[in-house]
C-alpha cells in the first residue's frame, strides 16, 4: 500500500501529519513516504528502526510484537 501511495497520491499533495506502519521500521517504501510528511507518528516494532529515527518522526507507538523473520520479499 505504501508503494501505492507514493507512485500514485503523493503526485497531487504533500501531506502534513501521518501515521505510518511497518512492522520492521525498515519498509523502502514506508520509508519514501516518511520523506514527504511535515511529521509523522511511527508505530513499528523495533524502536531503532531508520522510520523511528526518521527526522520527521515526532512521536511512535512500538508493537512489542516477535521479529520480522520473513518478508514478501525474501
Amino acid at each position: 500500500m505504501a508503494a501505492d501511495y507514493y507512485n500514485y497520491l503523493l503526485k497531487y499533495k504533500d501531506p502534513d501529519y501521518g501515521v505510518l506502519i511497518s512492522q520492521s521500521g525498515k519498509s523502502s517504501e514506508t520509508i519514501w513516504c516518511a520523506d514527504h510528511f511535515k511529521s509523522f507518528i511511527a508505530i513499528v516494532n523495533d524502536e531503532n528502526s531508520p522510520l523511528r529515527k526518521h527526522e520527521k518522526c515526532s512521536n511512535s507507538v512500538f508493537l512489542h510484537s516477535s521479529r520480522v523473520l520473513y518478508t514478501s520479499g525474501s
